[in-house]
């Protein structure tokens, strides 16, 4: 602080130090970041022309989906009578996103 009051403009410096590490080790990394619940609703799931579609809601949005189909950052993976698995590319983690017994 000087006479004006404090500097608004002094750099700041918002990340963590690193922990230091003894002889021989290498240092922490930073923990991976958390995974997002899965952002989807099951609505329902068809057989069309022998692949499974499913019924998803996103928000507002109702989606009909497809093993393969894109929704960045998600990729469904596979869709079977119990369940659909999600890819989070971004990540590179599997979510899954059970339908329960009342199909």
């Amino acid at each position: 602080m000087d006479a004006n009051g404090p500097n608004l403009f002094a750099a700041r410096v918002w990340q963590q130090p690193l922990v230091p590490a003894g002889p021989g080790q290498a240092p922490e990394a930073a923990p991976a970041p958390p995974i997002p619940p899965l952002p989807f609703v099951y609505f329902g799931r068809l057989m069309q022309d022998g692949q499974t579609v499913a019924f998803v809601g996103q928000g507002t949005r109702t989606l009909l989906l497809r093993a393969g189909d894109e929704l960045p950052p998600y990729r469904v993976l596979d869709i079977s009578a119990t369940g659909m698995t999600f890819l989070h590319t971004a990540l590179d983690h599997k979510q899954r996103l059970n339908f329960g017994t009342a199909n």
